[in-house]
């Protein structure tokens, strides 16, 4: 079944309250203005409340791409199209010209959603009504029935002349980028059925640009002189291998907002790897999927700052790790805590022992 999209210039919430001879009385309401929802398309199924980001993320996935591909490249993708040409392809005005529809990327947890009973618009379709129904002596959302819905719907078409979308009490609302593209996927309204559909981020490329231990030493050291080009850098890079590496390179180098840095290509790359400016350097890595290459890359870098073999691994002096990386990173790292004896040649405090030790 297709989704249901609307656009809209404004959003607002209303809880309505239905008591128990079906009387309705409006309890509150509001615009909701939060980055969430602006500029946003208002998408779910009807009837449903399985998770329309994940089916729009497989519809964009497609299992082969076509080497020096004729590309139709969506106008809201942030990837810069010399990007596309250096690496073979060629970029088309019309999709009709193209082998693939390049679609900006689908990010399954960056994306605000909200459930509710009802959804409205205006009759001019440019305000969008959420309506939560909470029926006497119930919490919000609880225990509300089909019939439930009709009562409130009716009210409000009474009340302010709204119009409501054909679907089941409860819906899950889900707020994505608006994209003609993307609203075609998810209406089954195809402009080319028979042409991929492709995330910008899964398009292969040539990078200039190769991660390594020496590559992410090296980017170390920009970080600290000149984080506009080091973003630069990483735009050409083969980034899309290793984003739990890089998240933790950037994390801890640097500027702390890198979201402030570089232009629109570098920040989807930001929005791909799950950068956040306020999260924690442990939060952020937490929630990641790390894939076999990713992980070896990043054991590579940290075994290169430590100066130890990244096959075999090694002894390392602590206060020299503790002043080359940082040490939340090495809680993703297979330890073992060694002990060496030390003789004391005099008398000393606590303190300047443990100082000694570290």
């Amino acid at each position: 079944m297709p989704a249901i999209v609307h656009t809209y210039k404004e959003l607002y919430i209303i809880y309505v309250s239905v008591g128990h001879k079906n009387g309705c009385c409006i309890k509150s309401e509001y615009k909701k203005h939060t980055r969430g929802v602006i500029n946003k398309m208002a998408c779910y199924y009807p009837y449903e409340t399985c998770n329309l980001v994940s089916s729009l993320y497989d519809a964009t996935e497609p299992a082969y791409f076509p080497p020096g591909a004729k590309l139709f490249v969506a106008s809201e993708c942030k990837t810069q199209r010399d990007v596309f040409r250096n690496s073979g392809y060629s970029i088309k005005l019309s999709p009709s010209d193209a082998d693939v529809i390049v679609v900006p990327d689908v990010l399954p947890n960056e994306y605000y959603k909200m459930r509710c009973n009802l959804v409205g618009t205006d009759t001019n379709e440019e305000y969008l009504f959420l309506v939560n129904i909470q029926k006497s002596g119930y919490s919000i959302g609880e225990s509300v029935t089909d019939n439930d819905v009709e009562i409130v719907k009716n009210y409000l078409i009474r009340l302010r002349n709204y119009k409501f979308d054909d679907a089941g009490p409860s819906n899950l609302v889900w707020f994505i980028p608006k994209c003609d593209k993307l609203k075609e996927i998810m209406l089954e309204e195809l402009s080319h059925p028979n042409l991929p559909y492709v995330q910008e981020h899964l398009v292969p490329i040539n990078a200039s640009t190769k991660f390594s231990a020496e590559t992410l030493l090296y980017w170390k050291n920009i970080a600290q002189q000149d984080q506009e080009l080091l973003a630069r850098t990483i735009c050409t890079s083969n980034w899309r291998k290793y984003p739990f590496t890089l998240l933790a390179f950037l994390k801890t180098n640097g500027k702390t907002a890198w979201n402030l840095v570089g232009n629109s290509d570098f920040r989807n790359i930001l929005n791909n790897i799950g950068y956040s400016q306020y999260g924690s350097i442990e939060g952020d890595l937490s929630k990641k999927t790390i894939s076999p290459a990713d992980y070896d890359m990043f054991q590579s870098y940290m075994y290169y700052l430590m100066g130890i073999d990244e096959d075999k691994g090694g002894m390392v002096d602590t206060r020299t790790m503790e002043s080359t990386i940082s040490l939340n990173l090495t809680k993703y790292l297979q330890k073992r805590t060694a002990f060496k004896p030390l003789r004391l040649s005099a008398a000393m405090s606590a303190e300047s022992l443990k100082e000694l030790v570290r």
